[in-house]
């Protein structure tokens, strides 16, 4: 019978497609205060502050207070933030600064700028948008934002109202605006918009099921957590970067991130506790060392005394002087006389 054949072995998987296990998941579950620290640290910039705006020290900028309402109408479109971000400063590049300027210009002008810099699906209904907003602005409150807060008689509630009569500015876009003007208008401090409180939800800050008012404070409490100065910019700054975090799609990296530094300062702090307990550890071995050493000096020195032989402490002679003896010879021959008498 022929011999069989026998069935070739298989080939050896090549080792770039064999399947390799995936990295262990961090196991650290981070706290509201880590995710609240690492969201200031990596992304608590303002959106405001992006474009060179500094709210917080400026509340009675009134120029100031407009730009950051353009910048708010931008960022309330459908579109990414950083085109908004571009064309916001493109507008301002060009002198489109403060009301008079935006009403002043042709339609035509603020189209061409926004459609040049990323804004070309919104150019121009935006563009009409921001031509209503500075002519209402300039017809209704003298083209000064501060003169319709005091319209509103500092309420945030009636400032809400006054701004929605603004053409284009849906309660997204107050929302933004309301988010950083609080820097500069204390009234409306502490606020929080639906998007912030989304993005605290998703990364386990907050409870699911709170009210804004209950996430407001939990949050304001969080911001007080992180420093002892500066707790209301610290605040803008944190509802700031759960904005910026749920814009950019952010979530999981960010809690992935807080775990794993959770898990290495978990390390760092076990190692450090094993570095003082192997330090007493030394010490405590080097003490029983001294001391079971002077233990054994001190048995070696009993040792060496008890096989030395022991020596007789010789008693002192002491010499009797002459007078001594003469007394001693006088009484005696007065005593033996007094005997002698006495029979």
């Amino acid at each position: 019978m022929p011999p069989k054949r026998k069935s070739p072995s298989p080939s050896p998987i090549p080792s770039s497609l064999s399947s390799s296990p995936p990295p262990a998941l961090p196991t650290h579950q981070p706290t509201p205060a880590e995710i609240a620290r690492h969201l200031l640290a990596h992304h608590g910039i303002l959106f405001s502050e992006t474009l060179g705006l500094d709210l917080a020290h400026n509340s009675l900028d009134d120029d100031l207070l407009f730009q950051w309402l353009v910048a708010s109408v931008l960022y309330s479109a459908r579109i990414r933030h950083h085109n908004s971000t571009r064309a916001a400063k493109a507008l301002f590049k060009a002198g489109f600064t403060n009301p008079q300027r935006m009403a002043g210009t042709a339609w035509e002008e603020r189209v061409r700028v926004l459609n040049e810099n990323g804004y070309a699906r919104y150019d121009e209904s935006t563009s009409r948008y921001l031509g209503d907003l500075s002519t209402h602005l300039l017809n209704s409150h003298s083209g000064s934002l501060l003169k319709l807060r005091a319209h509103a008689h500092n309420d945030p509630v009636a400032l809400r109202t006054l701004l929605k009569q603004f053409k284009g500015l849906s309660d997204v876009g107050v929302d933004i605006f309301l988010r950083e003007a609080q820097l500069a208008l204390p009234e409306l401090f502490p606020f929080l918009d639906a998007k912030a409180a989304e993005g605290a939800k998703r990364l386990g800050m907050i409870n699911p099921d709170v009210g804004r008012e209950e996430a407001t404070q939990r949050l304001l409490e969080l911001a007080c957590e992180t420093g002892e100065e500066g707790a209301k910019e610290r605040f803008v700054r944190l509802v700031a970067a759960l904005v910026r975090v749920v814009l950019e799609k952010k979530v999981g990296e960010v809690v992935r991130r807080v775990a794993e530094e959770g898990e290495k300062r978990a390390g760092e702090e076990e190692e450090k506790m094993n570095d003082e307990n192997d330090r007493k550890e030394r010490q405590r071995r080097h003490t029983k060392l001294r001391r079971d050493a002077r233990g054994s000096q001190r048995h070696f020195n009993d040792d060496d005394d008890a096989s030395k032989p022991t020596q007789r402490t010789k008693r002192p002679r002491y010499k009797s002087s002459g007078h001594a003896s003469k007394r001693f010879a006088k009484s005696t021959n007065a005593h033996e006389a007094n005997i002698g008498s006495s029979e």
